[in-house]
């Protein structure tokens, strides 16, 4: 399926881990995307504790949560969410169970909200504009947070 056919709102997420001596850091990104227009991007480093043995997945996890918050306070239910891993489809659409309170949050968070979500699985290597960019976000976040604790 091509991004074309998709509903018009996409939001690009990603997680990155960045290794530090005993530590692994993280760092996550998103990007929401109308037509090819930015509405609105975020990135951070600060992951709950539950989720830190997930790593970048869960970093892309708490991306997703993010953007979705986002997108609803814009007024859009219908979004397409573009990922390069298929860790986070998994724990979303529920095909793997888990009882991780952000994965339980979450879900909880687009029945409640009745979101409409539509799924593109990227390439990890997709030389895709919005994808480079959402990656690039992740991992300076993630880099962000090395500077910081080695200071």
């Amino acid at each position: 399926m091509s991004l074309d056919a998709l509903p018009p709102l996409f939001l690009w997420v990603d997680g990155a881990t960045v290794f530090a001596q005993q530590n692994h850091l993280f760092g996550w990104a998103y990007l929401l995307v109308h037509h090819d227009r930015e509405l609105a991007r975020e990135a951070g480093t600060v992951l709950p504790q539950t989720i830190a043995p997930l790593r970048a997945p869960g970093a892309a996890l708490l991306a997703a949560e993010k953007g979705l918050i986002t997108s609803l306070a814009m007024g859009h239910r219908q979004v397409t969410i573009c990922y390069d891993d298929l860790t986070l489809f998994f724990w979303i659409t529920g095909v793997w169970i888990s009882a991780d309170p952000l994965i339980v949050h979450v879900r909880d968070f687009i029945k409640t909200h009745a979101l409409n979500l539509s799924w593109y699985k990227l390439s990890p290597r997709s030389h895709l504009p919005f994808h480079i960019a959402v990656d690039r976000l992740a991992r300076e976040a993630g880099e962000t947070a090395l500077l910081q604790t080695s200071t």
